[in-house]
């Protein structure tokens, strides 16, 4: 845990934190958001993704750990204006950063299984614990 708090987390941009080794171009990201199959209302909802607190200059940098073919990631944020009991909710558009966290690990570190370990508190906002 140690090791993760000292890598870049949801807060990157503080001074005493190193760069993150991932990032995702703000022009694929933009791309998804105009594709056909994209129904994400983003825009309406952050504002425009140039905005997000994780784009720096012309990409998303990423708060993730990268150990060989093992991604370590720190609580990403999935909206700094929800109120707690709010997140997650499926109704609810994620940020641009939540999302482009998604496509960089899908379409660039090629992912192919994801296991989420989160608090029961996380967890009781699914429809599958309704």
């Amino acid at each position: 845990m140690k090791m993760i708090k000292k890598g870049p987390t949801k807060n990157i941009f503080k001074s005493d934190q190193k760069e993150s080794e991932a990032t995702f171009s703000l022009k694929d990201y933009e791309i998804f958001l105009i594709c056909p199959k994209s129904s994400v209302g983003n825009n309406e909802k952050w504002g425009a993704p140039i905005k997000d607190p994780f784009v720096k200059g012309e990409h998303f940098v990423l708060p993730v750990c990268i150990l060989g073919n093992v991604v370590l990631v720190y609580n990403l944020p999935e909206g700094t204006t929800l109120i707690r009991r709010n997140i997650p909710r499926p109704a609810l558009v994620p940020p641009h950063g939540y999302l482009a966290f998604f496509m960089w690990l899908k379409n660039s570190f090629k992912c192919e299984a994801v296991i989420h370990l989160a608090s029961t508190e996380t967890w009781n906002g699914y429809p599958v614990n309704r």
